[in-house]
């Protein structure tokens, strides 16, 4: 195959990828879809994406959940984009499965966020139900509960922006912990995103 050849097969934007798209409170949906030769399969083909994840709901629990999926079928994209074949993505789960089959439960906590921090390791955020304290975890480095207030400089120090509720509240137990203080300033705070496609990393 000549380089010629290979660039007018194959583009860098080629192949299959999660896409969240964030429309809180309205919906939360994750999607598989693909492209082909540099163009979305959708409009060369009519194939449609697939919805892979949906919630009618502008909580922080469906975006964690959310988070989760996206990651899963992250793998589901890159495994079929380097050659993967249906059969062997079945065989593959259903070997692991038979090993792989109790998630860590962390009960009166619920995952918020996971992504790769500054240094390439997966970070875990699971706050608690009645938003007193989080549990941080580092993939292999270390696992410690944090305030609550650590997990907004936290998400923010990995570019990650902490959603409008979870702002809400902490802004509410600030003010309350004040005791009469005034309360604090949203400007203050992380500048908040939404409502915008997200593509899987």
């Amino acid at each position: 195959m000549t380089e010629t050849e290979l660039l007018a097969n194959l583009y860098p934007d080629d192949g299959y990828r999660a896409v969240v798209v964030d429309n809180r409170p309205v919906a939360l949906t994750v999607y598989a879809e693909a492209a082909s030769r540099g163009r979305s399969v959708a409009a060369l083909a009519g194939l449609e994406p697939a919805l892979v994840y949906e919630a009618r709901a502008g909580d922080d629990r469906a975006f964690g959940e959310a988070q989760r999926v996206q990651h899963l079928l992250d793998a589901v994209c890159r495994f079929f984009n380097t050659g993967g074949t249906r059969q062997q993505l079945l065989d593959t789960l259903g070997r692991a499965c038979d090993f792989v089959n109790t998630p860590i439960a962390l009960p009166g906590y619920y995952l918020l966020e996971t992504y790769l921090n500054a240094d390439n390791v997966y970070e875990h955020v699971f706050v608690s139900d009645d938003h007193d304290d989080a549990v941080l975890w580092v993939e292999g480095t270390f696992v410690e509960l944090v305030p609550w207030a650590t997990v907004v400089e936290r998400l923010t120090e990995n570019g990650r922006f902490p959603s409008a509720t979870f702002i809400e509240t902490l802004i509410a137990r600030r003010s309350a912990a004040a005791d009469g203080d005034a309360a604090e300033d949203p400007a203050d705070l992380a500048q908040l995103r939404g409502g915008e496609d997200t593509p899987g990393a």
